[in-house]
């Protein structure tokens, strides 16, 4: 994973005075990546971004992704974002639709990407999609409103009602890179890090998460071709 600096002719003659001076031609550095398996990252945090998910979860085999989330706006943004990329979206396969229909409000469409709204089904979702065959990759939304999430929090609702036990769901297709990305007040961040942080991977936003997955499936598929697979 590389993060190189000097893109643009701006960057290059500012490199020019610097121990950087060797930058050079950016085409011939972005070739030399792609012949060589390199993940180039965008940007300075998404580097660590990067490195934090493949330090953590496993090379994705193939282009099928979903997304699970609670906000539809967030996960269309993970999903514009993955498709650009030439990640796909396959349709959820009917074990994976009865097993969330079978529990779901009649206002909610079960499909992929899978936004389960406040329905209350986050784990009955992440964990039927995980066991979908056709899927080998998810990205994974939590969000709920401020006021709800006060109201749960002085309520005592115990949140694992909502998002299920992690731990087990997790192990249920531990082959497959699964990565979370949430936004809220640092309470609610720090709630989602208790609940997910070691079980899932968690990035700083949903172009990134889906950056991350193509970059699994990328390195996979280099691997696989300079092993003659």
């Amino acid at each position: 994973i590389v993060y190189k600096s000097g893109r643009t002719e701006v960057g290059k003659k500012a490199t020019a005075s610097h121990t950087g001076s060797l930058s050079g031609d950016d085409a011939l550095y972005e070739a030399l990546f792609r012949q060589t398996g390199v993940i180039r990252a965008s940007t300075f945090q998404e580097l660590f971004d990067l490195a934090r998910v493949f330090a953590r979860e496993p090379r994705m085999v193939g282009s099928n992704i979903s997304v699970v989330t609670s906000s539809g706006s967030l996960g269309v943004m993970a999903a514009d974002a993955a498709f650009q990329l030439g990640l796909e979206f396959p349709e959820l396969g009917p074990a994976t639709v009865a097993a969330v229909q079978g529990q779901a409000p009649a206002w909610m469409n079960v499909k992929n990407p899978l936004d389960v709204g406040p329905s209350g089904l986050f784990g009955v979702a992440l964990e039927a999609v995980l066991r979908d065959e056709a899927v080998h990759g998810v990205i994974v939304i939590p969000v709920i409103p401020a006021t709800v999430f006060n109201t749960f929090v002085e309520s005592g609702v115990d949140m694992s009602m909502i998002y299920g036990e992690t731990e087990k769901i997790r192990k249920v297709a531990p082959e497959k890179p699964v990565l979370l990305f949430t936004i809220g007040n640092d309470f609610w961040v720090r709630m989602v890090k208790d609940i997910f942080g070691s079980y899932l991977t968690i990035v700083s936003s949903a172009e990134t998460a889906a950056k991350s997955l193509w970059a699994l499936y990328r390195y996979d598929q280099f691997r696989r071709r300079a092993n003659g697979n």
